[in-house]
């Protein structure tokens, strides 16, 4: 996200945005989380303001988590993702 502000890329900044809202509808439909409205927040002419938002919702989402035990995974790298996945889809 902080890309798009650097690039000053609006499209990206929107759709990054979009799909987050996309990923807290779905999550929202399966469990009962409160669901997040960020799309009135877009701002067309303040892209560090999107950064903010972005990082901001994924920190609330992530509160989400931890209320119930749960802790993220974090790579170093995509590469490091992807072997790590690789490994635990093989049957």
């Amino acid at each position: 996200m902080a890309e798009t502000a650097d690039r000053d890329d609006m499209y990206s900044s929107f759709m990054n945005l979009l799909s987050l809202q996309y990923m807290f509808h779905e999550i929202a439909e399966g469990i009962e989380v409160d669901d997040f409205e960020i799309m009135g927040k877009f701002d067309s002419q303040n892209l560090e303001n999107n950064v903010c938002v972005f990082d901001k919702t994924l920190s609330y989402y992530l509160a989400e988590y931890e209320k119930v035990g749960m802790r993220p995974k974090r790579y170093g790298s995509v590469e490091e993702f992807e072997k790590d996945y690789c490994k635990k889809s093989e049957f």
